[in-house]
């Protein structure tokens, strides 16, 4: 007999699935951050924005991937790190990509990338060697259980800029509201996604060039993808490495404490300069061709893992929970863009996304805009597509002057 005494569980059993998530492998805590061997793909992403003790602030991102470009060849690992700082006063745009080598559970074995099993009380990634002195680490310090809010992280990254000059972060982390799934249980299609939305920055140092200076806050949202791609014939010789996908991830972070992330997959236009003019608000429309996204709330809301998965996609406001817009669709060529001088791909700036009234209830705005703090946040590897990813505000109002929160946003695919 059950004891009527017990205090209630805040867990719900059994777990309900709520999509086609079922042929994903099976999401182990805290495994999931440890490489993925079965996978062809990993990528650790933290991105966000920063703010020193003078006020300033920047684009903050660090990433690390793992490839295996060949299934004939599983021993082949091809990995890399990378580093961004956008810097708002002044606009300037600094990164470092490094390519490597060989991934490994182990120490010692001579793998540029190096990621022991994730455990309760350990998480290391770790990159090293390459054909420059650029190295990165992202590592849990301590606090609560690993992936769960309360722990703590230590981020450490060091190379040199296309100019020479050398880049640096070092981050102290705290995460805010732990682990979350991303999609429909973590699947969006074909990659698996977990999320930590709100790693606060609690102090740390950047360094651009000859200029150090102290954080005072802000905040990292952890993007974990692990991806299974089938198998394709191989691109044509002198072919252009295939963007990940042509559209937006957009991580917004509100004030009130909600955190979201939206994913946009929009058609692919032919004409040059023309990929960044999307949304149904255009004449004529260029709605997505796919697109879902995650609500995630606050602590003590009673929902399946803290959040609501969002809709974005269907031919009427009754269909799709948002709705992205460039800023201006009535007169585009006045919609802030930014046209970049090295690659000559042109990027959105400013965007204006609606909401459905179905998620005032969770203190969700109708309406927000979006504004880019780096106008040139663009990520040109030494192989691979050109893309724009950096921080972005969040206001409520259209002069953009009621300030609700910070986010991340990428471009990709864009021409």
């Amino acid at each position: 007999m059950a004891d009527e005494t017990a205090p209630a569980s805040p867990f719900r059993w059994p777990v309900v699935n709520p999509g086609p998530s079922w042929s994903c492998p099976r999401v182990n805590m805290p495994d999931i951050f440890s490489i993925q061997w079965d996978m062809p793909l990993d990528s650790w992403f933290y991105a966000g924005h920063a703010v020193d003790t003078d006020g300033n602030e920047y684009s903050v991102n660090l990433y690390f991937a793992r490839t295996q470009p060949s299934a004939a060849d599983p021993a082949l690992q091809l990995v890399s790190l990378g580093i961004g700082i956008g810097v708002a006063a002044g606009g300037a745009y600094r990164m470092c990509t490094e390519t490597g080598e060989g991934a490994a559970e182990a120490p010692d074995t001579g793998a540029a990338l190096y990621v022991p099993r994730a455990s309760d009380s350990s998480y290391l990634v770790q990159f090293s060697g390459g054909a420059s002195a650029a190295h990165g680490s992202m590592a849990y310090t301590g606090g609560a259980s690993m992936g769960i809010a309360g722990a703590t992280y230590k981020a450490s990254a060091s190379g040199t800029d296309a100019n020479g000059a050398p880049i640096a972060l070092e981050l102290d982390l705290e995460d805010l509201i732990g682990t979350k799934m991303e999609g429909m249980s973590g699947w969006v299609g074909p990659t698996y996604e977990i999320a930590q939305p709100r790693l606060q920055i609690t102090g740390g140092t950047l360094t651009l060039g000859d200029a150090v200076v102290t954080l005072a806050g802000g905040s990292l949202w952890h993007d974990r993808q692990t991806y299974n791609f089938p198998p394709a014939p191989p691109p044509p010789p002198g072919s252009k490495p295939a963007p990940l996908y042509t559209g937006n991830w957009m991580a917004l972070l509100f004030s009130n404490g909600l955190s979201a992330d939206l994913n946009a997959v929009w058609p692919e236009a032919t004409e040059p300069g023309t990929q960044w003019l999307s949304g149904r608000a255009l004449n004529p429309p260029r709605p997505p061709l796919n697109a879902s996204g995650n609500l995630y709330f606050a602590d003590g809301v009673d929902r399946y893992n803290g959040g609501a998965f969002l809709q974005g996609v269907g031919n009427s406001p009754e269909e799709f929970d948002y709705d992205i817009n460039i800023f201006d669709p009535a007169d585009p060529g006045q919609s802030p863009h930014w046209q970049s001088p090295a690659t000559g791909n042109v990027y959105c700036n400013k965007w204006q996304i609606a909401l459905s009234s179905r998620l005032a209830r969770w203190n969700v705005p109708p309406i927000v805009y979006v504004a880019a703090l780096v106008p040139g946040c663009e990520y040109a590897p030494p192989a691979g597509r050109a893309f724009w990813e950096g921080a972005v505000h969040l206001f409520s109002d259209r002069d953009c002057t009621n300030k609700i929160g910070e986010g991340f946003v990428e471009q990709m695919g864009y021409n």
